[in-house]
């Protein structure tokens, strides 16, 4: 949650950018940025603390999930949490859009706003199953299924709890890869800076271990 809060953050800040009223612009300084980075990062420390108090280990599968009326508690907690981030998101990327029509010298340079508006698309189709599936595993919890249906939550359980929050979480990174030029070029100076020192720490322990053998 404090990686989407951070893409919802970072689309209030665009909005913050090209928006035309002074005052709104104050938003868009780094000093504020840092503060509600800490601020989100805080939150999410706190309001999830229900989830290890209630969590229990399951039978027979041996894993951990609610159960009870927590389990719907649990549901309804997962679909607000991933849905206010999505509003967030789709309200100030559009007002931030709708700006930017009226600032014409912007859109062919602004790609930042392009970016966040794909990690928008991507957030929605990787997160829209997770409050459905705990919402569905909620109330058919008392429900004796066959073997069929148990393999298919099976595989819907591993789409909305594993693969696509893995999706979600390394998206970002695949798009400033593609989209930004400049971020291609840090990724080529880290991993070049990290080569160098391994083989300087090779070289250094190679000179280690001959000046041992000399003595």
């Amino acid at each position: 949650m404090i990686s989407r809060s951070s893409v919802a953050l970072a689309c209030i800040d665009r909005f913050a950018l090209c928006s035309p009223n002074i005052n709104i612009r104050v938003l868009n300084q780094h000093r504020v940025a840092i503060r509600l980075i800490v601020i989100a990062c805080l939150l999410w420390f706190i309001i999830p603390i229900h989830i290890p108090v209630q969590v229990n280990i399951q039978m027979p599968g041996r894993r951990c999930g609610a159960s009870g009326t927590y389990s719907i508690v649990y549901a309804i907690y997962a679909a607000v949490v991933t849905t206010i981030p999505l509003i967030i998101m789709v309200v100030f990327s559009s007002l931030a859009i709708h700006h930017l029509k009226h600032i014409r010298s912007r859109v062919h340079t602004d790609t930042s706003l392009a970016n966040m508006n794909v990690q928008l698309i991507i957030y929605f189709f990787s997160t829209i199953l997770f409050p459905i599936y705990s919402m569905y595993t909620a109330f058919t919890s008392t429900v004796v299924k066959d073997a069929d249906r148990t393999a298919i939550e099976g595989f819907l359980r591993y789409m909305a709890l594993s693969f696509l929050i893995y999706v979600n979480s390394s998206s970002i990174f695949y798009i400033h890869l593609l989209a930004s030029k400049a971020f291609r070029q840090e990724c080529k100076q880290l991993i070049l800076r990290l080569y160098r020192g391994e083989q300087n720490n090779n070289v250094a322990m190679t000179l280690v271990g001959i000046t041992n053998t000399r003595k």
